[in-house]
């Protein structure tokens, strides 16, 4: 039996600074759809492992790959564009866009399209069925239609730019909802971007 190919892994990835080893000789595989906690003390090196995987630092030993592919060498955007990101605790939405159409442009962003501003969003057919597809679920679809600053904090944070990424969060597992968020209802007048 074959085992299949993790969908990031680490080999050996160590991080310096000056005198200060942040991380040591770090090797994990996680598959598809793994879910995993980081935890430890504040300078234990969490957030300086989340920046080694997501390019915001280079490694002093060590590699990283997604999939197959060797990414050590690779910055954030050509990393974001392979589908490996990262959440932060405090997120930015934009408050005005749909549930919806921050997906889309999520998906527009991944495949290089979102600098494209002037075109309306209703003119990416594929890429709104993808974000249609993602947000099918029973509770999704009802919010959909929703303006983001309508939704409760827990289903903006899933709302950070992702598409189909690999995503690797430095935020506590019970982020407070911001003041005054108000749930949608899914008659909410607004309506997709068709």
């Amino acid at each position: 039996m074959t085992s299949a190919v993790p969908v990031l892994r680490t080999e050996r990835l160590g991080k310096r600074f000056g005198a200060l080893q942040a991380v040591s000789d770090v090797s994990l595989a996680l598959p598809q759809g793994a879910r995993h906690a980081l935890i430890g003390p504040n300078g234990a090196g969490k957030t300086t492992f989340i920046n080694l995987l997501t390019g915001v630092l280079a490694p002093s030993t060590g590699d990283v790959y997604l999939g197959e592919e060797r990414i050590t060498a690779l910055r954030q955007h050509p990393r974001v564009k392979r589908g490996l990101t990262r959440t932060f605790q405090i997120n930015t939405l934009f408050p005005g866009l749909t549930v919806l159409e921050s997906v889309v442009l999520a998906i527009l962003q991944r495949e290089g399209l979102a600098a494209q501003w002037w075109r309306p969003v209703a003119e990416y057919r594929e890429q709104v069925d993808e974000a249609m597809t993602l947000l099918a679920t029973p509770r999704a679809r009802a919010r959909r239609s929703c303006p983001t600053a309508a939704s409760a904090w827990s289903r903006s944070r899933w709302l950070s730019p992702r598409g189909r990424a690999s995503s690797c969060s430095t935020s506590p597992p019970r982020a407070s909802r911001p003041p005054r968020a108000r749930r949608c209802s899914a008659s909410s007048p607004r309506s997709p971007p068709r």
